[in-house]
């Protein structure tokens, strides 16, 4: 994953937390929710670390099938 898809992924999880914690009420005006209060709310959860868990279990699944199954096929015809 390259560092440009990791921003996009970031920037569309805040797009994502401001959506649903509409514009706040500060005193007489509105304002937006700032990255600092996103990453309060989301408490350390990051969706990129989490892609990287998912990616890294698939790829263990695909390493214990048997070399008849297509998923296993194609893994080792890339890897080579």
């Amino acid at each position: 994953m390259t560092t440009e898809e990791k921003e996009t992924f970031r920037l569309i999880e805040r797009k994502n937390v401001r959506k649903i914690n509409r514009p706040v009420q500060e005193g007489e005006g509105w304002g937006i929710i700032m990255n600092k209060e996103i990453k309060d709310i989301l408490q350390g959860e990051d969706n990129v670390k989490l892609i990287k868990s998912l990616r890294l279990g698939w790829y263990g699944h695909v390493g214990r099938m048997q070399n008849q199954r297509m998923p296993q096929q194609i893994t080792s015809a890339t890897m080579q």
